[in-house]
């Protein structure tokens, strides 16, 4: 190498991001059990006088709230099979993690993922289970201590075409998730993710996201 020459520095951070789709043969076993659950309910109150008795407060249910929720049943499992056939199309739901690949701790991580070619979808979200009916009631709120992380996340944002989030502090050879929620991507064949991080180590660096 010539002495003018300078080996190109490796890199402070990683950031990566990893595909968080459900885990749709579950989900569908799941809908198969209760919708079959469901239909034993209805079946049972067929007869009954108190068919169309609801009381939620007492855990009695009419045989219209068990078809309510077969209804809901059947919705998720629409939301399961759209979803799934969105992502086949190029929207990624994923999550961003940094990765302090140095030997020094750093505070003050201001990360920026940008999306170039594509797009964020900030409102979009994973289908989720309808509650049960005759799940466990509410309790008395009780006060709990916070669990206790290491770091904080500060100035998240969310845009068409970026995510930003700071984390007050990362270990050595620490990493952390960016944003806790899963964010949706509508991508194309020529999508590109990059990232711009400054903090107080680390005046500026850039990079592709890697999956």
């Amino acid at each position: 190498m010539h002495k003018d020459e300078q080996a190109p520095a490796e890199p402070h951070y990683w950031v990566m991001a990893k595909l968080c789709e459900p885990d749709y043969k579950a989900e569908i076993q799941f809908i198969g059990t209760e919708m079959a659950f469901v239909e034993r309910k209805i079946a049972q109150l067929h007869s009954s006088a108190w068919r169309k008795l609801s009381v939620p407060a007492l855990g009695i249910y009419s045989q219209a709230d068990w078809r309510k929720y077969h209804q809901s049943l059947a919705h998720y499992g629409k939301q399961l099979s759209d979803y799934a056939r969105e992502v086949t199309e190029g929207v990624m739901p994923v999550q961003f993690a940094v990765y302090n690949a140095s030997g020094r701790a750093d505070q003050q991580i201001a990360v920026r993922v940008r999306v170039e070619d594509g797009r964020v979808d900030e409102k979009k979200k994973p289908p989720a289970r309808p509650p049960r009916i005759d799940g466990s009631r509410k309790t008395d709120l009780k006060f709990e201590w916070p669990a206790l992380t290491g770091f904080v996340r500060t100035k998240i944002k969310i845009s068409g075409h970026a995510v930003t989030a700071e984390l007050s502090r990362l270990g050595a050879h620490d990493a952390a998730i960016l944003v806790n929620q899963v964010v949706h991507l509508h991508t194309a064949s020529d999508t590109q993710l990059t990232y711009e991080i400054h903090s107080s180590n680390v005046a500026h660096e850039a990079g592709e996201v890697t999956f």
